[in-house]
């Protein structure tokens, strides 16, 4: 294929090619596992970096501004561990953090690495033998120390409260704090050295030793699902309660209004938000579905992939007086991650030869398993949720757990094998179930994805 090329790093595959339209290149990273990112960031020397779980453990690579393959990193290969968030420190090196597993416990972990991906020490945190916790969110403090953020909860209550911890520069705990529920998944640091965290229906805005200073709450919203700080202000993205709809919020430094727009771009959630370099903001959700707004939270352009769920996990990320760089998993024609460069105008997704292409008219089918949003979530009584088959050869799994980490239910038979290829649904009757947060877990030719879902009462 013209413009292809092949480059190996540490069982790493990139398969790069030019792409069309307004995208001015796109490259595939394969590798023999499953890759699920979590993170790509673009770095102080002009290149990027991604971060995610495999199976098992977790990976960093990093690539040069061109996108091609520098270094390849694995850790925890021998442990359950989920990567959740991922940053680049203050020496130029790395901070990854998620939660690992210990029989059914979960605790944070926090892993520091240099600027070349080798690890200096990694930490991990829990209130005790009784509870169970999730960092989901990362950031470095004023002073070179580090913020994680999740929540906890103890065994037999059903309820999740929101954690942050403090660490210093070498990973040692030097205070937390417990907020109320409900539980929120996303945190951000504003320039005042505090911190803002956001989720189902609520944000909460605390100084920088945890004291809460104000409280946002919208009945209209569903879910804040990324949050980006502007200047002194906020500017958050998410879901509305009414369907189809998805919202863009400015918010001032004291909790106020600034302007609030919706949008009927049909995004399950709204995952990464990003400031652009000549004003605006940049907004990725799945779909994958891209959303440009200007200043005032007015829209600009949208693009689309319309291959759906063959792309998944996208982040974005601003190139300086260029565009864009969007990232995230690719389920075909291998287990990967994707990276595209594109400038600031509408674009749609080509991948060249025979990879995917955004032009294409028949469906292609991912060889590999799908989780996809479950819906309505929150929800009440029953809950459905779809998934897609790569016609897997080993048993496939769909299971529930509560947040103490005990499978609650089971809802495709144990041993079932050799799904066909296509996309499934399957509804889960929690009727009988406490209120509260649960897991679903697909399990599916050695891998392993998660997605959550509340149940209310």
């Amino acid at each position: 294929m013209n413009g292809m090329k092949m480059i190996a790093v540490a069982g790493l595959v990139m398969v790069a090619g030019v792409a069309w339209g307004q995208v001015e290149w796109v490259n595939i990273y394969e590798h023999p596992n499953p890759l699920v990112p979590c993170e790509v960031i673009r770095t102080r020397d002009g290149g990027f970096v991604f971060a995610g779980s495999q199976a098992p453990g977790v990976f960093l690579f990093k690539v040069d501004e061109a996108g091609d393959s520098l270094w390849w990193r694995s850790y925890f290969d021998s442990i359950w561990v989920h990567c959740t968030s991922m940053i680049e420190t203050e020496d130029g090196g790395f901070a990854l953090a998620g939660y690992l597993r210990t029989e059914n416990w979960d605790d944070y972990w926090l892993l520091r690495v240099d600027e070349n991906g080798e690890e200096l020490w990694s930490r991990s945190y829990g209130q005790g033998r009784d509870e169970s916790e999730k960092c989901t969110a990362l950031l470095q403090t004023a002073d070179g120390g580090f913020a994680l953020y999740g929540w906890y909860n103890t065994f037999n209550v059903n309820v999740l409260h929101p954690w942050l911890l403090i660490t210093n520069r070498d990973g040692d705990s030097l205070w937390s704090r417990i907020y109320d529920p409900p539980y929120m998944d996303i945190m951000a640091r504003g320039q005042d050295g505090g911190y803002l965290f956001a989720g189902y229906s609520r944000v909460v805005k605390a100084d920088s030793t945890g004291e809460v200073e104000w409280v946002y709450g919208d009945e209209r919203v569903h879910k804040v699902d990324a949050i980006i700080p502007a200047g002194v202000d906020w500017v958050l993205a998410g879901t509305l309660r009414e369907n189809n709809l998805n919202f863009a919020i400015r918010l001032s430094v004291t909790g106020d209004v600034v302007w609030f727009k919706s949008y009927r771009a049909s995004m399950h959630s709204m995952s990464s938000i990003v400031e652009a370099y000549n004003g605006g903001f940049l907004i990725g959700g799945n779909g994958p579905y891209f959303l440009r707004i200007d200043a005032n939270g007015d829209s600009l352009w949208r693009a689309t992939y319309r291959g759906g769920e063959l792309i998944s996990n996208c982040s974005v990320e601003s190139v300086p007086n260029e565009g864009f760089v969007i990232g995230g998993r690719i389920f075909n024609p291998k287990f990967g991650v994707f990276l595209l460069k594109t400038t600031d105008q509408p674009f749609n997704i080509q991948i060249p030869g025979d990879s995917l292409s955004a032009e294409d008219s028949a469906p292609i089918l991912p060889s590999i398993v799908s989780l996809l949003p479950p819906y309505p979530n929150p929800f009440n009584s029953t809950v459905t949720i779809p998934f897609v088959s790569g016609s897997a050869i080993q048993p496939t799994r769909l299971m529930i757990f509560d947040p103490l980490g005990r499978r609650v239910a089971e809802l495709i038979p144990p041993g079932t094998v050799g799904l066909p290829a296509g996309k499934y649904s399957v509804v889960w009757d929690a009727s009988g179930y406490a209120a509260g947060l649960y897991l679903i877990e697909l399990q599916s030719d050695d891998q392993r994805i998660e997605r959550q879902v509340i149940l209310t009462k």
